[in-house]
């Protein structure tokens, strides 16, 4: 749109004078209006941090507000075909990188004599520069910088493909929406009670999805199911779908919809777990019978729902998904179990609460790891009120205590750190890495 109808149609927005606007991620994102009272996010956004943040431009007057994600596969791909073109194959920085010298070379004469796409050369040679393989000054000269570029580069594109790989699993898993966010954000207690009020909590309340009873096919594999899992306690979804139906007469997605409503209804729990394999940290999700479970036979009365995206004997299409969630408040993510009525009509579900133990926690801190996160938390959260934001938006709770616990000596280090991207460890590197020197010095 030209200028002149852009802010015609923002001002008309914002004055209430237009019911809904449909807008790009930049344009929504300015949208400073209170009582917006529903966002339809189409497509997978690329982080859990910048999902949040645009769900966050609803239901700012405190009333009951919607989110709805539409979702599919070709998203995925996108993302993905946007990494591989900002990060360019290892090997093609260690090229550019075998020809510099301490003597500056023109970039253009440099790219020439490599042979390479300009636009390929041109990113490749920004990542090299950016994690210190190469110095570029205002002429765009460039000459040879550090050697230890190559593991600050690895960890950043892994993180960029970590961060997309837990939104797609956030959207896609069946869980309490609302404690999958408090959960990732570092809130570990908010994150043991369920909402009430998204998809999979309250699923009669969905406006973006219908949900079904389960036919009998599906309720006969419940309790096959649960036969399974009572005889070997807890299991991964992946290893329970492959010895249940290893011809795959049940689709790995339709067994995944069928433990989320067993966790709906309390029957079985489920947990993120991980495991290490040539140096990568897999994840995967792990189920167990509930207390409740563990008394279920094939006369227990079953009340589950399931998404009903298409017949329930019918071949699964490929399709956009879409989950929801109402927002009782922008606030805090923590007001998410405030018992506010939800949105006039709708009945809230209750669900027994599983009995269950709470998921390991790491062994206490030291005298001087505590002395360490008390001086942290107090510059963390001076520095959010010098930005005007929540403390969480420096780092979360749990990348404080993953510094806490490694004591980071080099930059490296840091961004080892779970939550601590390369932006963040520019801006704030330094400083906590001076804190962190001071422990080391006290402990001499």
């Amino acid at each position: 749109m030209e200028s002149p109808e852009r802010e015609r149609v923002q001002k008309a927005f914002l004055e209430s004078k237009l019911e809904a606007v449909v807008a790009t991620i930049a344009f929504g994102m300015g949208i400073d209006k209170p009582n917006v009272r529903t966002i339809i996010r189409t497509g997978l956004p690329s982080s859990i941090e910048a999902y949040y943040q645009e769900i966050g431009r609803a239901g700012r007057d405190g009333q009951p507000s919607r989110t709805i994600l539409m979702h599919s596969y070709a998203d995925l791909r996108m993302h993905e075909y946007f990494i591989e073109q900002a990060y360019a194959p290892v090997e093609t920085l260690e090229a550019i990188f075998r020809r510099l010298n301490p003597q500056p070379q023109p970039k253009d004469t440099l790219c020439k004599g490599l042979l390479m796409d300009p636009e390929i050369f041109n990113s490749a040679l920004e990542k090299l520069a950016i994690h210190g393989g190469a110095a570029i000054d205002f002429a765009g000269n460039v000459t040879l910088g550090g050697h230890d570029w190559r593991q600050s580069y690895l960890t950043q594109l892994d993180q960029k493909r970590a961060q997309l790989n837990l939104m797609r699993r956030y959207a896609e898993t069946p869980q309490c929406r609302m404690s999958a966010l408090v959960r990732y954000f570092g809130d570990f207690a908010d994150s043991k009670r369920a909402c009430a009020q998204c998809d999979f909590c309250a699923p009669r309340q969905c406006i973006a999805q219908r949900f079904r009873p389960l036919t009998k096919s599906e309720q006969k594999n419940v309790y096959a199911l649960v036969d399974a899992l009572r005889h070997g306690r807890s299991q991964s979804v992946g290893r329970l779908h492959k010895l249940l139906f290893p011809t795959e007469a049940v689709s790995r997605d339709d067994f995944a919809g069928l433990v989320g409503a067993m966790e709906a209804a309390g029957v079985v729990t489920v947990e993120d777990a991980t495991f290490e394999k040539a140096d990568k940290v897999i994840a995967y999700r792990k189920v167990s019978l509930t207390r409740e479970g563990l008394t279920f036979n094939d006369r227990t009365p079953l009340e589950l729902l399931v998404a009903a995206h298409r017949d329930a004997d019918s071949p699964a299409p490929r399709r956009r998904r879409k989950f929801e969630g109402r927002l009782p408040t922008h606030a805090a993510l923590r007001m998410a179990t405030d018992s506010r009525a939800p949105a006039a009509g709708a009945a809230p579900i209750t669900r027994p609460k599983p009995a269950t133990a709470p998921p390991p926690v790491p062994g206490p801190l030291s005298p001087d790891q505590v002395l360490l996160q008390k001086r942290i938390r107090a510059w963390r959260n001076a520095e959010a009120q010098k930005l005007g934001l929540p403390a969480y938006c420096v780092f979360s709770n749990q990348a404080l205590d993953g510094i806490v616990r490694a004591c980071p000596a080099t930059r490296k280090e840091l961004l080892a750190v779970d939550g601590i991207g390369p932006a963040k460890a520019e801006k704030f590197g330094n400083t906590i890495l001076q804190m962190c020197a001071g422990r080391r010095t006290n402990l001499r």
